[in-house]
């Protein structure tokens, strides 16, 4: 039997979830990363549908969330030449990788932008974050 995955690596970091906050992200998610405001300096996972007084929260989204948040196309200029972009995934056991490409030609992939990390909720967190801070999406 593998081994299991630990909650820390199926959602995104913390600092990548305040990041997105930061930008305007919406604020549902399954899990959230909790601290009490004004005591602890710690950050703990918590899965909660109530918010208590006094409590920090930032969505911990999942790989699955973030996935939804992510369109499978998008619209790029390049060279004065506007290409449709595919969402290209490649997930090894050195990390995650995710990106925009455009076929150029029938040889070569154009790559607008890559995104890579130790997990894959981090990349699609970075990328999602690509995607607002260049308005390609809304946050």
């Amino acid at each position: 039997m593998g081994e299991s995955m630990k909650l820390e690596e199926q959602v995104c970091s913390l600092e990548l979830a305040k990041k997105l906050k930061e930008l305007g992200v919406k604020q549902e998610s399954l899990w959230y990363w909790v601290k009490i405001a004004e005591i602890d300096r710690q950050w703990i996972l918590m899965h909660t549908d109530k918010v208590h007084e006094g409590f920090i929260y930032v969505s911990a989204f999942t790989v699955a969330e973030l996935g939804e948040m992510l369109p499978n196309k998008i619209k790029l200029n390049f060279d004065d030449m506007r290409y449709e972009c595919q969402l290209f995934y490649l997930n090894t056991e050195h990390g995650c990788y995710c990106s925009y490409r455009a076929d150029m030609d029938y040889e070569r992939d154009l790559e607008i932008e890559a995104c890579s990390g130790n997990t894959e909720a981090n990349v699609r967190a970075k990328m999602r974050i690509w995607l607002v801070e260049n308005g390609k999406v809304k946050a």
